[in-house]
């Protein structure tokens, strides 16, 4: 287990040397998450063995392979997932009752992973101490704490480098992509020491790309333009702006729900009755077609690049003022 809080990685805690692109994230309590299994396009986790269940956040209450907890639907097999309803806003986590269910079945917890806010659910910020609560739970009964930052990563939240800093915890695997190599296909994993060891056990860990010298300089690229350009404070700061803008559509357009996020980390949730929360899905559609996600496609995402600026927040609010009071997108 570890303790402590991570400081945002800088380009000198990454060396292109013989084994790839080395991470170094360093928190503040001495122990760190130094180990690196993988970078290429497909960085994954593995599960401890294949008799044992992993917990995956997803959307909806059953049982699924790995790539089916996104979808809802099943697609062929893997090692089995039990997912977990999504929280309400206003509720703390509670995960005793799955690993009951989990223990009832005379079955270990090999994990739990979860996105330090939720993209694919719908822009959700997570309620306060809910990965706090999550991970006593499974590390208590001997589970492994993964935190997916492929989507929220590397300044995104501006308020934080990463997004489980966020909620005061520090996990013990975190996956890394998508802005780690800002569009060129770059992923990793990072680990602790003790975790990273007990892969040395006989099984060869073989990558085709992983560690090419083109990938481990660009993204030392994407982490010197994250730090000489401020970026994570442009996030901040612009996510503040698109925000207050959004939530000022609010009072003119009553299809829209809410409005939420962190930095340049926004959704708009659209609906057609405030009290009831009525998805709007025809609209949403309509406004933005594949712009919507979350369980009931109604929830418009915006993630723009770090460098995105006051004025393109601006035109944005401008442009989906207009595009919401037109009739189609009133239904």
């Amino acid at each position: 287990m570890v303790s402590g809080t991570w400081r945002p990685l800088a380009p000198t805690r990454l060396a292109n040397d013989a084994s790839g692109l080395e991470m170094r994230p360093v928190n503040d309590a001495g122990a760190s998450l130094d180990r690196q299994i993988g970078n290429d396009a497909s960085a994954s986790t593995a599960t401890q063995s294949s008799n044992l269940q992993g917990l995956r956040y997803a959307q909806t209450g059953r049982k699924e392979t790995s790539s089916a907890a996104r979808s809802g639907k099943s697609k062929g097999e893997g090692s089995p997932l039990l997912t977990t309803p999504l929280p309400p806003l206003q509720r703390y986590g509670r995960t005793s009752p799955t690993i009951s269910e989990i223990h009832q079945n005379q079955d270990n917890i090999a994990a739990f992973i979860c996105e330090s806010l939720l993209g694919c659910g719908g822009q959700i910020v997570l309620p306060e101490n809910y990965l706090k609560e999550a991970y006593r739970h499974v590390r208590n009964v001997g589970g492994v704490c993964i935190a997916d930052e492929v989507q929220v990563g590397f300044g995104r939240a501006g308020s934080h480098f990463w997004g489980f800093e966020t909620q005061g915890v520090v996990p013990d695997i975190v996956t890394m992509g998508k802005p780690i190599g800002n569009g060129h296909p770059l992923a990793a994993v990072v680990t602790t020491p003790e975790i990273a060891a007990s892969f040395n056990n006989g099984m060869e860990y073989f990558n085709t790309f992983g560690g090419n010298p083109v990938s481990c300089a660009i993204g030392l690229a994407v982490l010197d333009v994250i730090e000489e350009e401020r970026l994570q404070e442009n996030a901040r700061k612009v996510g503040m702006h698109l925000m207050s803008g959004l939530r000022g559509l609010m009072e003119r357009h009553t299809l829209i729900g809410d409005v939420r996020g962190l930095g340049l980390f926004v959704g708009i949730e659209l609906v057609l009755d405030r009290e009831k929360l009525v998805p709007a899905a025809v609209q949403a559609s309509y406004i933005a077609n594949r712009m919507k996600d979350g369980p009931f496609h109604n929830v418009l995402k915006i993630k723009p690049p770090l460098v995105f600026t006051e004025e393109n927040a601006d035109f944005l609010v401008g442009t989906l003022d207009e595009i919401l009071g037109e009739d189609l997108a009133r239904g």
